[in-house]
């Protein structure tokens, strides 16, 4: 056969071979954001509106699963061990990935190494409040109060180990002040405490208690905020303006995916993030939950979460707080 004859077979059969498509690229099917909490709350409605944004930008659907349970660990660890392809992506709440690596002895996942941050998404202070219908009408009452009957106070949170803990421990060593740990399950029973006089104060998130101030169960003293919040809580002081200036703490939430995710997936969710947690009717929507949009850039979000993650884990350690 000629070299020609050769030449003429080996372009027919280049020809007649199938070519291969294009490289689709992420996303080409649902993707999925895991929530450490039952639907309804902060976490699992700030995923929401994020989700429903990012299905218009990108064009494919983003679904809120809810794994609740163990202050997020549940879903965190189903995320630290997902394939790193951009399809499971999680909702990380301030307790599984700030809070947790210090209360717990062991966890299934490196809260530090096991996941790729994305973006912060939001950020809400905590509230610290009395009972409407008793004494202590200001944080100064109450600094005065635990530094003179705090052996006979009681204060509650929504558990061992949480933020508002953390904070309620933080704000008695600020003032030099005592007071007794109480441990609820959940936010409403601590709604009942205050108003059955078995607690004195109380710290929580102030979407928590939304309905009981505005029902004149509870007073709430201050927020743990930098600036005024507004609507239901604009009279409401910041600790600073009530008289504790350093006492400044933010439960988070960040969109984080596993360690590995390739950076075009992160560059692509942080770039539709940052304009969407920008958006008017977004920030409408979070405020009215007391929840601030705070976008950061992955670098951002990975130093604000170790810095929580230090600060928060001297206290724990410092008043001996652990979860089995």
């Amino acid at each position: 056969m000629s070299k020609m004859r050769r030449l003429g077979c080996l372009l027919l059969l280049l020809a007649c071979a199938p070519v291969a498509a294009p490289a689709q690229t992420w996303p080409t099917k649902p993707v999925k954001i895991l929530t450490g909490f039952p639907p309804g709350g902060p976490g699992d409605t700030s995923a929401r509106i994020l989700a429903d944004e990012f299905s218009r930008v990108f064009g494919q659907a983003f679904f809120v699963e809810n794994k609740p349970g163990a202050g997020g660990i549940l879903a965190a660890d189903v995320v630290a061990h997902s394939p790193p392809d951009g399809y499971t992506l999680f909702s990380a709440n301030s307790g599984a990935l700030g809070v947790n690596p210090s209360l717990y002895e062991k966890l299934p996942y490196d809260a530090a190494k096991d996941f790729q941050p994305i973006t912060m998404m939001v950020v809400t202070p905590m509230a610290i409040m009395a009972a409407a219908d008793g004494p202590l009408r200001t944080l100064g009452d109450l600094a005065a109060a635990t530094r003179k009957d705090g052996a006979r106070m009681n204060f509650g949170t929504p558990g061992i180990g949480t933020l508002p803990h953390i904070v309620g421990e933080m704000f008695k060593a600020k003032v030099q002040g005592e007071s007794q740990h109480v441990p609820y399950k959940g936010s409403q029973p601590i709604i009942s405490g205050l108003t059955s006089h078995e607690i004195q104060w109380a710290s929580d998130a102030p979407v928590n208690v939304m309905g009981a101030m505005g029902g004149g169960q509870v007073r709430v003293l201050a927020l743990t905020a930098s600036t005024r919040w507004g609507g239901v809580f604009a009279d409401v002081p910041t600790t600073a303006e009530a008289g504790v200036p350093d006492l400044v703490e933010y439960a988070w939430f960040a969109l984080v995916g596993p360690a590995g995710l390739p950076p075009d997936v992160v560059a692509k969710l942080h770039g539709a993030a940052t304009v969407v947690l920008k958006k008017p009717e977004v920030v409408e929507r979070m405020n009215n939950l007391v929840l601030e949009p705070k976008p950061m850039t992955p670098e951002e979000t990975a130093h604000y979460m170790a810095d929580t993650r230090a600060r928060w884990g001297a206290v724990i350690k410092a008043h001996g707080m652990k979860v089995e």
